[in-house]
């Protein structure tokens, strides 16, 4: 198991090699939450310009953040406490939270979320922690292992809830990323994780 430091300096590594202009630690891993998005595409376009845009939309693959990243960097510790990126006080992050965009997605994971938010641990993290709830936005929108990026955010996930979740996941799809605010949150946890 990688530790969060060795995340990071991996993912430099790769936006170094792929990326013609040299990224700050917290745009590096922007572009790496972003290309393995539902949407990466399109989320890249939005966020980045130029040469950053046009190196990440082509070599999106190699760039996105890999599943075992994602629950590194994110993922709750085994004691029941959040990430430590997802438990620092930033302010953008409690902003995005608190946004009415941040309340509606929130109102729908905890509908899908129903019965792993009943477990103790899972249900203290998360009405602890904003980053916890931004995370979970995180995995929701992963182009693929979204039950599997929640479960390591949340320290635990309940299977009955997989199905609410797909069926979640696939009502985003259809209707499309929000991506102003999707990209706001990837880029407020890549700040958060690059510290």
């Amino acid at each position: 198991m990688f530790t969060s430091v060795e995340v990071v300096g991996d993912v430099r590594v790769r936006t170094q090699r792929h990326i013609a202009v040299r990224l700050n630690d917290a745009l590096a891993l922007a572009v790496a939450l972003s290309s393995g998005a539902v949407e990466g595409e399109n989320l890249i376009e939005y966020a980045f310009s130029g040469t950053v845009r046009t190196d990440a939309l082509a070599q999106r693959q190699p760039l996105g953040l890999t599943a075992s990243e994602f629950a590194t960097l994110f993922g709750a510790r085994g004691d029941g406490r959040a990430a430590p990126a997802c438990a620092q006080a930033s302010k953008r992050i409690a902003e995005l939270d608190e946004s009415t965009e941040g309340a509606r997605v929130r109102r729908r994971l905890e509908a899908a979320l129903l019965c792993t938010l009943s477990e103790q641990a899972s249900a203290a993290i998360w009405k602890r922690y904003p980053g916890v709830r931004l995370a979970a936005v995180a995995a929701l929108h992963r182009e693929d292992d979204a039950n599997a990026a929640l479960a390591a955010v949340l320290g635990g996930f309940v299977a009955v809830d997989a199905r609410r979740v797909d069926d979640l996941k696939t009502a985003i799809e259809d209707d499309g990323v929000d991506l102003i605010f999707v990209s706001e949150v990837l880029g407020a946890l890549a700040e958060c994780a690059a510290l």
